[in-house]
């Protein structure tokens, strides 16, 4: 959830990441803009075992200015 403060104050066009890595840019600018970031567990109760859908570009992505 963002705030309507922050969020009118962030750049959209400035942006790029696709998929997850737009979750990692997005608190980046949230933080940058005063905003704040917590985090809100949640329990897949179906989900015993299987694969993540993160991807190594995904990872990559985030850490690449």
């Amino acid at each position: 959830m963002y705030s309507a403060r922050v969020l009118g104050a962030i750049d959209l066009g400035v942006v790029r990441a696709e998929g997850y890595g737009f979750q990692i840019e997005m608190v980046r600018q949230v933080l940058d803009h005063g905003g704040r970031v917590v985090e809100v567990p949640i329990r897949f109760v179906d989900r015993v075992e299987g694969e993540s859908k993160m991807s190594m570009h995904i990872v990559v992505e985030a850490f690449v200015p």
